[in-house]
């Protein structure tokens, strides 16, 4: 067998074990079947997205009391943050709001946007709210937290911030409250996850396959070395 068709062999098992599949299974969660005509909608217990797939639970809730509410365009109050359609608001204020898979499946974050309850016009409000993010890793390592600042900034009525947590890898679980001494309210929409698909595992048969081909690669080569042969002039 040749060298380089050996390598070839090796080669194919490697990459046959850190393909990822090409289809994703990216989902937008915006909140928009929420919306009514007129007036806020009312979520009691957890929200889970029409998908089935994700829920969005907050601390202390339970079925028999308001856990979420909708945003409306009512003034200083609420935002529209998609022109007209609708975002989420932690009813319960400061209380821990997390996201997670009903099937446990990890799931990877893009951008989502942020936005203070109030509006900071003549003064009003806190110039920025500070918001704990933790993220809990599919792998069984140590949660990381971190605290990031969005602004709400004076003479507006509201400051809408999309954060993007596309660098934070594969999650079983993401949360966030309110840091700041305020009333907590903060609004959320545009929710982008992705089903984190693994890498592909070898299985024991490629991995023998692996081994073989390094052997009879290392073989070749000391046998080059000894039929190599020195010519002089």
């Amino acid at each position: 067998m040749k060298i380089h068709h050996i390598a070839a062999v090796a080669s194919a098992v490697i990459a046959s074990s850190t393909l990822l599949p090409t289809a994703g299974h990216a989902t937008l969660i915006d909140f928009n079947e929420l919306k009514k005509p007129s007036g806020e909608t009312y979520v009691y217990g957890a929200y889970t997205d029409p998908t089935g797939d994700y829920q969005l639970s907050a601390g202390r809730c339970s079925s028999s009391n308001t856990c979420f509410i909708t945003t409306v365009n009512n003034g200083r109050r609420n935002i529209d943050f998609d022109a007209g359609q609708t975002g989420l608001t932690n009813f319960l204020g400061s209380a821990v709001a997390t996201l997670s898979r009903l099937d446990s499946e990890a799931f990877t974050l893009g951008t989502i946007d942020f936005a203070y309850n109030y509006g900071n016009q003549s003064g009003y409000g806190p110039t920025e709210v500070g918001l704990l993010f933790t993220f809990t890793f599919a792998d069984g390592s140590d949660p990381l937290s971190e605290t990031i600042f969005i602004p709400n900034t004076a003479g507006e009525w509201l400051t809408k911030t999309s954060l993007d947590f596309s660098g934070y890898g594969a999650l079983a679980a993401f949360s966030w409250k309110p840091t700041t001494s305020t009333s907590g309210f903060i609004q959320f929409d545009n929710i982008n996850v992705d089903l984190a698909i693994p890498a592909a595992v070898p299985e024991p048969a490629s991995w023998a396959m692996l081994t073989l081909g390094f052997g009879l690669l290392g073989g070749a080569l000391r046998s080059g070395r000894r039929t190599g042969r020195t010519i002089f002039a």
